[in-house]
């Protein structure tokens, strides 16, 4: 053999051995798990990304989230997401991982319709997590605990939060960090990681080509789970409703567009390869554009649209469905006695003049129940055909006497009797809603619906041009969707609210109703699916917020009452109602509670002028409302139809000057109320108003002069008042005074208050008699350290005023002829002079437009003013006569609303912008 050739070879040969090492060492090295593939199998929805901080920084931007986030429910889930990427992000380690790690967030729903959330993240090691870790106890002194546990030979650490709020489990294999607030959920990531190829999720897999380089989020949908998911929601009767979300595909995955207004997914549906799901039903059918729906009324819940090229396919593939989903011997049967009857053949007659565009709809006309309420609505390529076949079928009906037709009815003027039932169910998918009765034919569409009163609704609509073409958030979703489809489902959320009673369990039912504006928000959920190709659909799914209403401040309604507001009106919930309530008292000491629309609920007459605020109790524990407030002598608890619970009032035997104290250091609703009694005494009483051992009552000396405050350190619940010698006292909560908490005792306080900045450290704002304002922490061993002191103007009273929104402390000093504000560097935010000495109102603290805003009582005339810090003005409103104003959520929205009392014996609701 030539030499060249020889080693030519033989090189070669080296090569392709190199070659297929490298790439089978390169194989091994990364056949390893990525974030994605350790996900329960639980999971709901999934989403992907790149960069979860900026992802999620990027949704709390986003004007819709702001708005939305303050539903009750939502507000839970978020408050559990971004304490995990406030925990998270607090190491410098941990934050360079998210930044540059791809990781996966997932949504579960357990056997007890709970939400639970996964997080994993590829961090590429494996690394010491009680080291990795040991920052939580720098950061949050005294909170975790750390323990470890095997499970299947693996080892999970359960963070244990002394809170008892936030417990959750951490374990890290094969470079992927798995967190939930569901130890079990790390159980089964752990073994989905641990033998990976085994659980290889190929269904996920298929959907990798949905995914973009420029895409920043990922988001999956999988169907089986979604359904339980919903059903979570559902009362007991209706816990199965969602079932046939999972029989329409097995996954939706696709890449999330984030705008202002709008959520946008654009990707692909896989349906099963072994069974023959929902959309499979419109395998190889050309996707087309119609505009039936914009003539669909505005007072539509929801609409499901299909458009037909192949209605022969289209018939075949849907009698598959059926069979798969057992359900064709009863349709058959059904249609089979109608047709016989009839001697007819729908198929070749009535459906085949139908057109290619079916519309089944479900329209909220008043009265009407969900049931009674769908109508189906058609586009025959040519009516003349339409109106001869259902002629002909008229006239066999009236000629029948088979009991599964009722031909006893006649045909009015405006409607024409079509007594056919759900025949259709068996030619169009999902019709197996509609019972049809009567038809009428309206601009070249024909309306198929159970009752003249339903139709008769559409009509007007249509007459009044009252169509989801004039509604703007409509034609706006309708634009960022594809013009051609095979199926289109969209959702009408303002409306659809309406149905949630219904269905929805009582829990859902409270949160929608006080939060309504809020879900309303997300005015408009689409989903849309084009044959691609075998078992594949390309897939939008679309949720279209609100746009802002007018930045005009107006007045909502006004209420009389007997004579002139003596307090603070308040807003708050009222369990009877489900939506929040204004409680206000005149000058003849009557409560009054109006609903949001100004409706008088009850006028109750208590004792004297309250002292306290109102503070909103659930002593139950069963979604009841009670109220609680004192006077000088009495400790008021009534119910959300004012009637005071047994026990109450309470007397308090040596009279008070000071508000009540309410606390729930439990968290468990087992409510603690105290107060700073005259003549020496604290007393302590429980939800059921009975006194409790150690304040029975309590004696101090001297008197007291201010409310009792508490706070919880190191575990120890605790309490604590000041006394006319401007010393504190410490007590337990059985009524032992403990001296282990000291502050500078050469000093004398006029006024004290604190808050918690976590379960390790109380921070104490002390004003002196020096007018000196002294701000120190108190750690759980007793440790004071000093931050800060500062010389005020002369004063007569200081308190804190938070900014819940932004967690932001502001001191606001009382003078004696105005009022300071100042915020946590001690920096002048505003200065005014009061209106009247003998008002009750505290100056409050607003977000407006993404702004900080004051609201207070000016000077001249009681104006109520709107002010930004430095005494720029907000806005340019004034409302005069103004003695006393509350603020709050009135109607479940974003806004902020205005209760104010007038020398005129109103009451006003302002909505402010």
């Amino acid at each position: 053999m030539n030499q060249k050739l020889f080693i030519g070879l033989i090189s070669s040969f080296v090569i392709v051995v190199i070659l297929f090492l490298y790439f089978y060492f390169f194989t091994v090295n990364n056949n390893k798990p990525q974030a994605i593939d350790v996900v329960p199998s639980s999971a709901s929805i999934i989403f992907e990304t790149q960069n979860i901080e900026s992802a999620i920084q990027n949704i709390k931007e986003k004007n819709f989230f702001k708005q939305f986030n303050n539903a009750e429910k939502l507000q839970h889930f978020s408050t559990e997401l971004f304490l995990l990427d406030s925990i998270l992000n607090t190491d410098k380690n941990f934050n360079e991982w998210k930044q540059s790690k791809k990781t996966v967030l997932s949504f579960h729903t357990d056997i007890s319709k709970n939400l639970h959330i996964f997080l994993a993240i590829e961090i590429n090691e494996d690394i010491d997590v009680i080291e990795a870790f040991s920052w939580l106890n720098i950061s949050f002194p005294n909170r975790f605990k750390i323990t470890k546990r095997l499970y299947n030979k693996e080892i999970i650490y359960d963070f244990i939060d002394f809170k008892g709020l936030n417990n959750f489990s951490i374990a890290i294999k094969r470079g992927i960090l798995m967190f939930s607030f569901d130890g079990s959920l790390i159980e089964e990531g752990l073994i989905k990681c641990k033998y990976f190829n085994s659980y290889n999720n190929t269904e996920l897999k298929k959907l990798n080509f949905v995914k973009t380089i420029s895409s920043e989020i990922n988001v999956y949908v999988n169907y089986k789970n979604v359904s339980c998911f919903f059903n979570s929601f559902m009362n007991d009767s209706s816990s199965q409703n969602f079932n046939f979300i999972s029989s329409v595909a097995n996954w939706t995955g696709g890449n999330l567009q984030i705008n202002d207004n709008s959520l946008i997914v654009n990707g692909a549906s896989i349906t099963d390869d072994s069974i023959f799901q929902f959309i499979d039903i419109f395998s190889e059918q050309i996707p087309s554009s119609q505009n039936i729906t914009d003539k669909l009324p505005q007072t539509t819940n929801f609409y499901f649209s299909q458009n037909i090229s192949n209605k022969v396919k289209y018939q075949k593939n849907l009698v598959e469905y059926y069979i798969s989903e057992n359900q064709l011997n009863n349709y058959t049967k059904y249609n089979d006695s109608i047709e016989q009857n009839l001697n007819i053949k729908f198929n070749q007659g009535l459906v085949p003049s139908l057109g290619n565009n079916y519309i089944l709809a479900n329209i909220n006309a008043n009265g009407m129940s969900f049931d009674s309420s769908w109508i189906g609505v058609f586009s025959p390529q040519n009516l003349n055909e339409f109106i001869n076949a259902a002629k002909f079928i008229e006239a066999k009906i009236k000629f029948s006497n088979n009991d599964t037709l009722d031909s006893s009815q006649q045909a009015s003027s405006k409607f024409n009797f079509f007594p056919i039932g759900n025949a259709l169910k068996f030619y169009c998918a999902g019709f197996e809603k509609l019972n049809i009765k009567y038809y009428c034919i309206y601009n070249g569409l024909v309306i198929f619906a159970s009752n003249t009163y339903v139709l008769n609704h559409y009509l007007e609509k249509l007459v009044e041009s009252n169509t989801l073409q004039s509604l703007e958030s409509y034609k706006d979703a309708k634009s960022l969707l594809s013009n051609q489809n095979s199926i289109e489902l969209m959702v009408i959320n303002k409306n659809t609210l309406n149905l949630v009673n219904n269905f929805a369990n009582s829990s859902f039912i409270s949160s929608v109703s006080i939060n309504k504006g809020y879900y309303k928000k997300a005015e408009i959920f689409a989903m849309q699916f084009t044959h691609q190709s075998e078992k594949t659909f390309s897939t939008q799914l679309l949720v279209q917020f609100n746009k802002s209403e007018n930045n005009v401040t107006e007045l909502v309604w006004e209420a009389s009452i007997d004579t002139t507001i003596i307090t603070k009106p308040y807003i708050v919930n009222n369990s009877n109602t489900n939506e929040q309530v204004v409680i206000v008292q005149d000058a003849n000491n009557s409560l009054y509670c109006f609903d949001k629309e100004g409706k008088q609920l009850w006028k109750e007459k208590i004792n004297s002028k309250m002292v306290s605020g109102i503070s909103q109790l659930d002593i139950f524990n069963n979604g009841t409302t009670q109220y609680l407030f004192n006077t000088s002598n009495q400790i008021y608890l009534l119910d959300a139809n004012g009637k005071n619970l047994q026990n109450y009032p309470i007397w308090i035997p040596a009279a008070t000057n000071y508000p009540l104290s309410l606390f729930d250091f439990n968290s468990d609703r087992s409510y603690q109320i105290f107060i700073a009694g005259k003549y020496y005494k604290i007393w302590q009483y429980d939800s059921k108003g009975m006194l409790q051992a150690g304040f029975n009552p309590k004696e101090i000396w001297p008197n007291s002069i201010q409310p009792i405050h508490g706070f919880t350190l190191a575990n120890e619940h605790l309490v604590y008042n000041l006394n006319e010698n401007g010393i504190l006292g410490f007590y337990l909560n059985n009524g032992k005074a403990i001296n282990s908490i000291k502050l500078d005792s050469t000093l004398k306080y006029k006024f004290v208050n604190h808050i918690q900045t976590d379960t390790g450290t109380i921070r104490f704002f002390c004003l002196d008699s020096s007018n000196t304002l002294l701000i120190c922490d108190i750690v759980s061993n007793g440790t004071i350290k000093q931050q800060t002191k500062y010389i005020i103007k002369p004063n007569t009273y200081f308190d804190l005023l938070i900014n819940q929104n932004i967690g932001q402390v502001k001191i606001v000093i009382r003078t004696n002829v105005g009022y300071e504000i100042f915020d946590n560097k001690l920096q002048s935010n505003l200065s005014y002079v009061w209106s009247d000495s003998s008002s009750t109102n505290f100056p409050e603290i607003i977000n407006l437009g993404g702004k900080e805003v004051y609201v207070y009582l000016s000077s001249m005339n009681c104006e109520l003013i709107l002010t930004e810090k430095n005494n720029k003005p907000h806005s340019s409103f004034k409302f005069i006569g103004c003695k006393h104003f509350g603020l709050g959520n009135l109607f479940g929205d974003e806004d902020i609303y205005l209760a104010s009392g007038s020398n005129e014996n109103k009451l006003f609701i302002y909505r402010l912008k």
